[in-house]
C-alpha cells in the first residue's frame, strides 16, 4: 500500500474517464439516487465517480457491469 501512495504522489494518474456512465444511465431512464441505491453507495459518491473526482476502479467496472443488464425504464 505504501508502494501505491508514493508513486501516486510522485506520479499522479488522473481518474480515469467516466463520462460514459452518466450518458448509459440517463439514456436507460436512471435517476443517479436509483443507480445509487441499486449499487448501494451514497449519491455523492457516484456523482463524483461520473465526474472523475475518484478514482475507484472496481465501483466503475460494478457500476458498468449493472448498467449492461438493465433494459431502459418507462418514461410513464
Amino acid at each position: 500500500m505504501t508502494g501505491e501512495i508514493y508513486r501516486q504522489i510522485t506520479n499522479p494518474q488522473p481518474a480515469p474517464s467516466n463520462a460514459d456512465l452518466p450518458q448509459q444511465r440517463t439514456k436507460l431512464g436512471f435517476t443517479i439516487n436509483a443507480a445509487a441505491s441499486h449499487l448501494s453507495q451514497w449519491p455523492s459518491v457516484i456523482s463524483r465517480l461520473e465526474r472523475g473526482l475518484i478514482r475507484d476502479e472496481a465501483l466503475a467496472a460494478t457500476y458498468r457491469q449493472w448498467l449492461a443488464d438493465q433494459t431502459p425504464q418507462n418514461a410513464n
